[in-house]
């Protein structure tokens, strides 16, 4: 059997929980502390750089992936910015301004209301995105397009049937430069799907589910105003691995001066030349001109079975035979001239 302790050693073991010092628990966490902010040969770390972390609502983009995100809008402000500036007819600046990860419910929260909500799907992906412009910048753009100087109403109101059917056209624009910039991360088809002025008539996910917020800063003449972009993770889950900084950096990325050349080639592309297909040629007096009449007929120096020359504008940059295609006159390409043929011919 043990002994019994003496009076003397009970209050020696009670003095030892009194609050006159540190105790050993206290002592051993303040050495750990020590442990973590300061290593072998390291400054001890700031305070500033620790960071809460809510377990019950845990980060489920990494910051490689924001990064990621941010570079791939960078690119879309560019895009974007390009097209409205020769939609307009003056100078746009789009920049991104933050790129972080929240949850729905505080993106909500966050819109002014009214404001222009487009909901747009990201087939083949599942699950529907949002696309915010302010009113101030819808109306700006509206009011630029009719032919106004591009100055926003003093009163924010509802858009009515014609500026809905404007807006739309230029959200198309913006989705379609949003596509373009996504290529190097997926090939995804961007489409409107809806349009809405009121935050609460708008529930793409679960008021707690976490999205992409992809804040942008426009500038057009004297108005600033904001847009963003908000993209759900669960919509974003299947490719979620293709937004890292190594798969993004492995394809080619595009500069500034790359796509002012893509650009530059669209609208050549879409521009109307002469295309003339001569059957012949020959030369005649001035005096034989003058004395034509119905029923003569005028010998060309081309023979039945020669070639036809085909101009491109002022310049012979073909030759051809003629033909019949689907009941209409056609011509065929046997030939092409090279670039200084063409300039010589």
């Amino acid at each position: 059997m043990s002994e019994i302790m003496s009076q003397e050693e009970m209050d020696a073991l009670l003095g030892s929980l009194t609050p006159e010092g540190p105790t050993q628990k206290e002592e051993h966490n303040s050495e750990a502390e020590k442990d973590l902010s300061v290593g072998a040969g390291e400054k001890p770390v700031s305070a500033k750089r620790i960071k809460p972390y809510d377990f019950r609502r845990p980060d489920r983009f990494s910051n490689e992936q924001m990064r990621t995100l941010q570079m791939l809008h960078d690119n879309f402000g560019r895009l974007f910015a390009a097209s409205l500036s020769t939609h307009l007819r003056t100078v746009v600046e789009i920049k991104v301004v933050s790129a972080s990860q929240i949850t729905f419910n505080e993106f909500l929260k966050a819109i002014p209301t009214p404001t222009n909500i487009n909901i747009f799907s990201m087939s083949p992906l599942q699950g529907t995105a949002i696309l915010e412009i302010n009113p101030t910048l819808v109306f700006t753009f509206i009011d630029r397009i009719l032919g106004g100087p591009g100055n926003p109403p003093l009163v924010q109101r509802e858009l009515t049937d014609i500026e809905i059917g404007i807006a739309e056209k230029i959200v198309k624009r913006a989705l379609g430069n949003l596509q373009e910039a996504w290529q190097h991360a997926a090939t995804l088809n961007f489409k409107l799907e809806a349009m809405e002025s009121n935050p609460q008539f708008v529930q793409i996910v679960s008021p707690e589910e976490t999205v992409a917020l992809i804040n942008l800063e426009v500038k057009m003449k004297t108005v600033t105003s904001s847009m963003s972009i908000c993209i759900p993770y669960v919509v974003l889950e299947a490719i979620i691995s293709k937004l890292s900084a190594h798969q993004w950096f492995t394809v080619i990325k595009k500069t500034e001066s790359d796509l002012a050349v893509d650009d530059l080639k669209k609208g050549i592309s879409a521009t109307l030349v002469p295309f003339i297909v001569q059957l012949g040629s020959t030369h005649i007096r001035v005096q034989n001109l003058l004395g034509l009449k119905v029923g003569d007929a005028i010998r060309l120096d081309n023979g039945i079975n020669d070639n036809l020359k085909i101009l491109v504008g002022n310049y012979h940059a073909f030759y051809g035979t003629p033909g019949i295609l689907h009941n209409r006159k056609g011509v065929q390409i046997v030939s092409i001239l090279k670039q200084e043929e063409r300039l010589n011919a």
